[in-house]
């Protein structure tokens, strides 16, 4: 498992508190590793301390019943790198209720947060994406703007199916496959105050570093696919 990982011994996984609001989630999620909540507060402490911080998942729609299917091979892939092990997945509720097995997305335009978070204590920035991600789950389409609304209150809005005899487990992404790539380190300012330019910016070059990741990448793992594949930035 991911949390075992050498790598990840000085890592704080944290989860959104809607999800460790579920007792059975919060002893899964203590069991497997050293969890945490995602709210700002309790990741400003880690960062203080030196941990690395990491949100595990947003774009992994089957987040939400991971505890009754226990599907944590893929639950875990989807992340976005920082120095010191801090990772963090932008999209949250929002991008899970966005997911399509017809398109790759990110839900990336009103998550600046974490931006300002780095600027402020140094962290530099790796995007990372998972190819064939997609194609775990079919999710129903459509009504975004009262399913954002209601995601906005901690509330998942995603209704989606996986293997036909178990529709909680993913499916096997058998053409694509699922590969994890991680890019080139960003490396951001140490800036105590930063204005609201500073982090546009910044989250503009977040932005660009991750869409340039995904067309320098999407050929080799969508083949013929890959010329009509485009990443959808929300």
């Amino acid at each position: 498992m991911l949390y075992h990982n050498p790598i990840f011994i000085n890592t704080k996984f944290c989860f959104s508190p809607a999800l460790l609001a579920s007792p059975l989630f919060r002893i899964w999620s203590r069991i497997t590793g050293n969890s945490g909540g995602a709210d700002k507060a309790s990741m400003v402490r880690c960062m203080k301390d030196g941990m690395g911080v990491a949100l595990p998942p947003g774009k992994n729609i089957h987040a939400y019943c991971f505890i009754i299917s226990f599907s944590f091979s893929y639950t875990v892939l989807r992340f976005y790198l920082f120095n010191g092990f801090f990772f963090k997945i932008s999209g949250g509720f929002e991008e899970a209720t966005i997911t399509s097995t017809a398109h790759d997305r990110v839900y990336i335009k009103k998550r600046a947060g974490f931006i300002k978070i780095c600027l402020q204590h140094g962290y530099s920035i790796r995007p990372a994406y998972a190819f064939g991600e997609r194609h775990l789950y079919s999710n129903v389409q459509g009504l975004w703007g009262l399913r954002h609304q209601l995601n906005k209150f901690g509330v998942p809005t995603i209704a989606i199916a996986g293997l036909w005899a178990f529709p909680l487990l993913p499916k096997r992404p058998r053409n694509v496959g699922l590969h994890v790539v991680v890019g080139r380190k960003m490396f951001l300012p140490k800036i105590e105050n930063p204005t609201k330019d500073d982090v546009k910016e910044w989250h503009q070059k977040y932005i660009s570093s991750l869409s340039k990741l995904f067309e320098d990448h999407k050929e080799k793992f969508y083949g013929n696919e890959a010329k009509t594949t485009k990443l959808e930035i929300w």
